[in-house]
């Protein structure tokens, strides 16, 4: 991603409240009044979305998770024995993704809620964490309905394919 100058964030208190329980305010101000509203949009939505990250697995194997903007794993594959593998499952999640009948819903034995992502024939593609109710699993699937198509892809492997 280009970086765009100019584009700087605030983190600010308010100074008539005491030193410990002060009001903070959060400001984007760009200096340079040349950015363009779909730049910024842009900008915005990329700190927004998710992001999937390709790791190397324990026994020469590739994997990868997708993290929300708050630095949780939402999804967790399973192994992949090449990296290529491994990215054309990060594609088909992102293509199946977007179509809830692709999503199961579940809740293991001692009352925790999950849900997996299949591909078009059923198979699966990855898994989520436990979840302590349906309802925040149910907004676990909506991140990845909303996110996952336009998430961007890191890769942190140490070896090629």
């Amino acid at each position: 991603m280009e970086p765009i100058d100019g584009l700087h964030f605030f983190l600010f208190k308010n100074p008539q409240t005491s030193s410990k329980n002060g009001i903070y305010f959060f400001e984007i101000k760009y200096l340079h009044y040349t950015l363009k509203i779909n730049k910024l949009a842009y900008c915005i939505q990329l700190m927004l979305m998710g992001k999937f990250i390709i790791l190397n697995g324990a026994n020469n194997d590739f994997q990868f998770f997708l993290r929300s903007k708050n630095g949780r794993i939402i999804l967790t594959s399973e192994s992949f024995p090449t990296k290529s593998d491994c990215l054309d499952a990060v594609k088909q999640v992102q293509i199946n993704s977007n179509l809830k009948q692709n999503f199961e819903s579940a809740t293991n034995s001692i009352g925790y809620h999950y849900f997996n992502i299949n591909d078009s024939n059923g198979k699966r593609l990855c898994y989520s964490g436990f979840y302590v109710s349906a309802g925040v699993r149910d907004r676990g699937i909506g991140f990845i309905i909303d996110n996952a198509k336009s998430a961007t892809i890191e890769d942190q492997t140490t070896a090629a394919d």
